[in-house]
C-alpha cells in the first residue's frame, strides 16, 4: 500500500538533492467510500542517510501490517486503503 515521495536522487523540483538527508515520506491513498474519490495521506517521514534501503522494511510494516493504516481507516471510517499496483 505505501509508496514514498523523494527528495533524492535529483528530481526536477529538487535539482540540487545530492547529498543527506535522503528523506522519504511514505504515502497510503485512501478511497472516499461515499464518492469513490482517492485522498493520499502522508503516513511519516524520515531519513534513510546512513542506513540505505534497510530503512523501508521497518516503515513498510508499520505502515501496511502494523497500526498506521488500521487506525486512520477507525478514525476516518468513510475511508478504505486502496492497494495500488506496484
Amino acid at each position: 500500500m505505501a509508496f514514498a515521495l523523494r527528495r533524492t536522487p535529483p528530481t526536477l523540483a529538487t535539482p540540487y538533492a545530492y547529498s543527506p538527508p535522503v528523506l522519504r515520506i511514505p504515502d497510503v491513498w485512501f478511497i472516499d467510500k461515499a464518492t469513490g474519490g482517492e485522498v493520499a495521506v502522508m503516513m511519516l517521514m524520515g531519513d534513510k542517510a546512513g542506513v540505505g534501503n534497510d530503512w523501508y522494511p521497518g516503515v513498510v510494516q508499520k505502515i501496511d501490517n502494523g497500526s498506521m493504516v488500521v487506525e486512520w481507516e477507525h478514525e476516518n471510517p468513510g475511508y478504505e486503503a486502496q492497494i495500488r499496483r506496484r
